[in-house]
């Protein structure tokens, strides 16, 4: 690959030419500067015909070449996964245009000695896209917003239930000062990236801290592992250009000097005021922003709200459908065997009723429920974002133990007494100790 050395002499080798374009044209693909450039009059229309013209080109290879699905299949896209086959499609398409462009690119440029300055341009890109990406995926777990601790519903979850994610999830949610950790590892590298002096310490700790992501997405299946890969790529991508300097320094105990790989090629001052001018917008649009929204997202989830209906694990006394008592059976999965009221308006019933929500549910129906204290009726919506309604009922509370609802699911009508249970959960209750006189 490329080294220092020959960023700044006059000739590089062919197999260097050929390597720098091909890389230039597969991260100017994955960097994707169309959805990072401002929003100017009429560009929206530039970015859904850019996106438009991706697809059809994914999808035509896909069918013609790569056949990640089969034939008639149709590729699945922005699904909540990062690992579709539409998104391994994309990325080998990616390559088969990286690797014709700079087919063609070679035969046009073949005179061309060097790429000094649209390597340092690369160089650039990537670094920055980095730290975006650090302090994307760094501030909010700072806030522990990307994996929340583990609600009342998954506690009374049976733990062979979960798939492999969700239990990985609940694991780094479950400590809050270990999530707020790994961001300020995430946060700390973008920092580190953002300067010239500190960006090869950057990109060390980057690497070590997206190998560590990747590990973790390839071991509990966690399905954004094709980009964390990418990421991980990005940093080894760069750091190999410095690698006589780094092997110098880390493997063969020598002095090593400064670098020059980040060094503006253009100097001046316009040059000079323009770049501060971008990093002042690459700071408020990568860590100003996101640090304002995570934090106005977290004093929201975190107020408490009042509600009639306690906080608890509710066991169902009497289910009365269409005037019919329904007895417990383990045999029918449609009757509530329990009901959870949590926080932020979350609940979930012990039951395999499919007019709940299922996803990540894990063997229980899911809701979202608000009450009106002056009608009072409760109302179970099937998230907070899709309000399709499960049902609306009439509530009453005769003592602060004792819930009964009285409503329509679905054609039925239902009648159901809730008894709050003393269920609770040691691993919410559970205490730090510094001193554990015996293993647990």
């Amino acid at each position: 690959m490329l080294t220092p050395e020959s960023t700044q002499t006059e000739r590089w080798p062919g197999w260097q030419r050929v390597l720098f374009r091909f890389f230039f044209i597969y991260f100017l693909l994955f960097i994707d500067p169309i959805v990072f450039t401002p929003s100017l009059p009429g560009w929206k229309y530039i970015q859904r015909s850019y996106w438009a013209a991706l697809d059809w080109t994914v999808r035509l290879l896909d069918r013609l070449l790569f056949h990640i699905q089969p034939v008639g299949v149709t590729l699945p896209v922005n699904n909540g996964s990062g690992d579709t086959s539409f998104a391994w499609a994309q990325l080998w398409t990616w390559v088969l245009l990286a690797a014709i462009g700079s087919l063609v690119w070679s035969l046009l440029d073949r005179r061309r000695p060097s790429y000094r300055k649209l390597g340092y341009w690369l160089r650039t890109a990537v670094r920055y896209y980095i730290a975006f990406e650090c302090f994307l995926y760094g501030i909010i777990k700072v806030f522990c917003l990307q994996m929340p601790a583990p609600s009342l519903s998954q506690l009374a979850t049976p733990l062979g239930d979960f798939g492999a994610m969700r239990l990985c999830w609940m694991y780094m949610g479950y400590s809050g000062p270990y999530e707020v950790f790994s961001g300020m590892a995430e946060v700390i590298t973008g920092l580190l990236l953002l300067y010239r002096r500190t960006v090869t310490l950057g990109l060390l700790a980057g690497l070590a801290v997206f190998i560590n992501v990747m590990t973790m997405n390839l071991s509990y299946d966690i399905p954004v592992k094709g980009y964390s890969m990418e990421l991980a790529f990005a940093c080894m991508f760069l750091l190999v250009w410095d690698h006589k300097r780094l092997s110098s320094f880390l493997v063969m105990n020598k002095a090593a000097g400064s670098t020059r790989l980040y060094e503006p090629v253009e100097s001046g001052r316009v040059i000079r005021i323009g770049r501060i001018l971008l990093k002042l917008y690459f700071v408020y649009v990568a860590i100003g922003a996101p640090v304002f929204s995570d934090a106005s997202r977290y004093k929201q989830l975190h107020q408490v709200t009042a509600t009639p209906v306690g906080r608890g694990v509710y066991a169902v006394r009497t289910f009365v459908v269409n005037g019919d008592t329904v007895a417990p059976s383990y045999l029918d999965g449609s009757r509530w065997k329990d009901v959870i009221f949590d926080t932020r308006g979350r609940g979930s019933v012990g039951s395999r009723d499919t007019t709940f929500a299922w996803k990540y549910g894990y063997g229980r129906g899911l809701f979202y429920f608000e009450t009106d204290t002056v009608a009072r009726t409760l109302t179970m919506t099937r998230s907070a974002t899709d309000h399709t309604l499960i049902m609306r009922c009439r509530y009453e509370i005769p003592d602060s133990n004792v819930v009964v609802l009285h409503g329509r699911l679905g054609r039925d009508s239902l009648d159901v007494a809730l008894l709050r249970t003393n269920k609770q959960f040691q691993l919410e209750k559970w205490q730090f100790h510094w001193v554990s006189e015996a293993n647990r």
